[in-house]
């Protein structure tokens, strides 16, 4: 990368490669491994925190279950409306998710229990779709300002020049599209009928039905 030297009242800053800003980690190179490792940690961290109720045997499922949805895996998807990671970094989260839900369940792998039947029983939607569910919130949060918001400018932006050879990095708005194949854009003007389309649901039927919309 290249370096700038940049001085204030005399003194020189330094140029690092990554830093914290409202509890996400940003990094130079742009890429998000730093800020996925965070929030693993907090996913630990909180389940940890609340593993007395996790490891009760005569606590109901259903209640472990709540426990995990309202305290645990928010730790996990903090930040998660501006993420653009790779599928290593998904692929992570949700064995660092399963391995929650197992406990939760009461099983072992020994047990030979397929991830499917667990996520029902359990009724949690799969990490990558909560993850999508995130991102097509403020995208449509951002489309909803007007075009001179700096938010919306910035979420817009494109960049000019050359690029270096090599398929380019894939940015925020390419995962939104991504995200957004299967949902109906003209309805991003509407909060609610947006929030209503775009949202993954952990149990089938708690959220009103899409056709009524």
């Amino acid at each position: 990368m290249e370096q700038h030297q940049i001085v204030v009242d005399g003194q020189q800053l330094k140029q690092i490669q990554a830093f914290k800003y409202f509890g996400s980690w940003i990094q130079e190179s742009g890429d998000q491994e730093r800020e996925v490792q965070a929030r693993l940690q907090g996913m630990g961290n909180a389940f940890r925190n609340v593993s007395g109720v996790i490891y009760d045997r005569r606590m109901p499922l259903k209640i472990k279950a709540q426990v995990y949805r309202t305290m645990v895996r928010p730790a996990a998807l903090y930040g998660a409306e501006t993420w653009a990671v790779k599928e290593e970094h998904i692929k992570k989260l949700e064995v660092a998710e399963m391995r929650c839900l197992r406990a939760i369940r009461g099983v072992t792998r020994r047990d030979r229990m397929r991830n499917e039947n667990i996520r029902q029983e359990v009724k949690v939607v799969e990490m990558r779709e909560k993850i999508r569910e995130s991102r097509l919130r403020w995208y449509g949060h951002v489309k909803r300002k007007t075009e001179d918001d700096l938010v919306r400018c910035a979420a817009e932006c494109r960049e000019v020049g050359t690029r270096r050879r090599g398929r380019p990095r894939k940015g925020w708005m390419d995962c939104v599209r991504d995200d957004g194949r299967q949902v109906d854009q003209s309805r991003v003007g509407d909060r609610v009928m947006w929030r209503a389309v775009s949202r993954r649901p952990d149990r089938p039927g708690h959220t009103r039905s899409l056709v009524a919309l």
